[in-house]
């Protein structure tokens, strides 16, 4: 799958398919909050945790989410230790990142959480 398909179908199903990215427990769902450009000139995803009545922005640059993709499509998994491998600005953003980018790996890439410890696993049909 070529970079521009990856992008344009990620763009394509956020935010008008898929707006709440469901935690790995329980808890309230991370939700999107835009697309747009961070401070370096990245354009991510910018998404909502919430904290009590706080809400924090976070960001995943596009590229990283395309690299989790690519990932998942070639190795059929996407773990703890490829996000912090291949999402350095998002996990820089904390650790919910890895939620979020699995929540879209199921969505859009037949992916499935499969544990702690194992992370995401792309099922065979």
């Amino acid at each position: 799958m070529f970079s521009d398909e990856i992008r344009n179908r990620i763009r394509e199903f956020i935010p008008k398919r898929i707006d709440k990215f469901p935690k790995l427990k329980r808890g309230e769902p991370y939700r999107f909050h835009k697309w747009g450009y961070d401070r370096e000139g990245r354009f991510c995803l910018y998404y909502v945790v919430t904290g009590g009545k706080e809400k924090y922005p976070k960001r995943i640059p596009i590229e990283e989410l395309e690299a989790a993709v690519v990932r998942l499509l070639e190795t059929g998994k996407f773990n703890r230790e490829d996000f912090r491998e291949l999402c350095p600005v998002a996990n820089s953003d904390g650790p919910c990142g890895f939620t979020v980018i699995g929540r879209i790996l199921e969505a859009l890439y037949g992916a499935m959480y499969e544990g702690r410890g194992r992370g995401f696993e792309k099922m065979s049909f």
